[in-house]
């Protein structure tokens, strides 16, 4: 444990140093004060496409201003995008359009949770998002190629202290199950498609995707040491 998380090596028996694990992205989420946050709900569901697909639509938010244009792209921008690489793992912070409201304000008071929604990649296979008093925890598994199990965990920075509250919170939730599950993932889904089918070129990343393109270093060299005796952890799970 460490910083809030449990990380899991799926099998083996070697040992986790949890804290050289997450490196610099420990003080993010120490400075969050994620391990008081309070378990509030789950969610669990499969879809037909390929883990690292389902991963990659939270780092990178150009895609925002049209394929969320209804839900999303009023409250946030598309750009600037930018990416923070911390070892292994990733922040990327997607802006909120109040953000532009501090440049009225001195930097001293700036606190950037409460003009965005920031996120950390957690290598390999999670990912964290934290928006002003709630975070969420999404864990990507893949029990085959073309398809993954997605665990979404909603945490609240405090206890439930009202109806009121309470409702708000399921609200968020909701909200984000509604634009992953109505709009990402089935887009990834449509992808995941057009990948099996053959037809397509093989692809090549921009070179503005800089989380998408720190994904796919990550697994690659994770994958090349996968023989070394202290194998990568699962990412953070609870």
């Amino acid at each position: 444990e460490q910083s809030g998380l449990v990380l899991v090596r799926p099998e083996g028996d070697a040992p986790i140093d949890a804290a050289a694990w997450l490196g610099e992205v420990a003080l993010d989420l120490d400075a969050l004060g994620l391990e008081g946050f309070h378990f509030f709900a789950e969610h669990r569901a499969r879809w037909g496409a390929n883990w690292k697909l389902l991963l990659e639509t939270f780092l990178e938010s150009l895609h925002v201003f049209s394929l969320h244009r209804e839900t999303v792209h009023p409250h946030y921008f598309s750009l600037p995008m930018v990416a923070d690489p911390l070892g292994a793992h990733l922040r990327f912070p997607v802006a909120r359009r109040s953000l532009a409201s501090l440049r009225e304000q001195p930097e001293s008071q700036w606190r950037l949770v409460e003009h965005a929604t920031v996120q950390w990649y957690l290598a390999p296979n999670a990912l964290l998002s934290a928006t002003r008093d709630y975070a969420l925890l999404w864990r990507f598994d893949s029990p085959e190629p073309g398809a993954c199990l997605v665990e979404t965990r909603f945490y609240t920075a405090r206890p439930v202290a009202s109806d009121a509250e309470a409702a708000r919170w399921r609200e968020a939730f909701a909200l984000q199950l509604r634009v992953t599950g109505d709009e990402d993932f089935p887009m990834q889904e449509k992808i995941q498609r057009g990948l099996a089918s053959g037809i397509a070129e093989p692809l090549e990343i921009g070179r503005c995707e800089i989380g998408v393109q720190h994904l796919h270093a990550t697994l690659r060299r994770l994958v090349n040491e996968s023989q070394a005796p202290a194998a990568a952890p699962a990412g953070g799970t609870r």
